[in-house]
């Protein structure tokens, strides 16, 4: 790998702590759609589902998603007073940046949200640039998007995420990438998708990226 590499992290549940108020805001949103609300109890069982198998067990039909997804994300701005960024992950965003490292994010939640969240949280500062997908399963896309508009090639990038969708859409892109165990998915249906590397902790990731100089 060509030193030193940009890393680009995903940004719900896997640099902020979006679990509680993302769940509280699908319930919310689902009495309004008709879907299937997830109680408290449930909570493990989903975070052993993929993506698209999750939308299967609440309900979603895939013409519904777009319309759904929309107004997730004008509720979760409602939120972002209190969510907080993930415990330990401003000084891995810290040894990173010191290590000479790129920083960026690709995300499926708005510009806006990130931006105000991460500002609240100061951290925004650590990352070069930030782009978004309105699309839930083309993520892959918005990678490749990043990719040539910053002028990186697939060998200096690796992707962080908290998603099987995550790993998938790096594995797409044929570029490395790190599952986090801090996120909306369990550990095992992380490590079933294939990451390059698992990070039970922020600083984890640190040594991962170092190990490749």
């Amino acid at each position: 790998m060509n030193w030193p590499p940009t890393v680009i992290f995903d940004f719900d549940g896997t640099l902020v702590d979006s679990l509680g108020p993302g769940f509280k805001v699908c319930n919310a949103v689902a009495q309004e759609f008709g879907f299937k609300t997830i109680t408290e109890e449930e909570i493990p069982r989903c975070r052993d589902m993929s993506t698209k198998e999750l939308l299967k067990y609440v309900g979603v039909p895939r013409y519904k998603l777009p319309l759904v997804l929309k107004r997730l994300r004008r509720e979760i701005s409602r939120e972002i007073p209190s969510i907080k960024t993930v415990s330990g992950i401003a000084n891995c965003l810290k040894a990173l940046q010191r290590a000479g490292v790129q920083l960026g994010i690709v995300t499926s939640n708005t510009r806006a949200n990130v931006k105000r969240c991460l500002g609240a949280n100061g951290v925004l500062g650590y990352f070069d640039f930030l782009y978004t997908s309105l699309n839930l399963f083309g993520k892959h896309r918005t990678l490749r998007r990043a990719l040539k508009k910053t002028g990186l090639t697939n060998d200096q990038v690796i992707y962080i995420g908290d998603e099987n969708r995550d790993i998938e859409a790096a594995r797409k892109c044929a570029i490395r990438s790190v599952a986090v165990g801090w996120g909306f998915q369990s550990e095992r249906k992380l490590v079933s998708a294939g990451p390059d590397f698992f990070a039970a902790h922020p600083m984890e990731i640190v040594t991962y990226v170092k190990r490749l100089a």
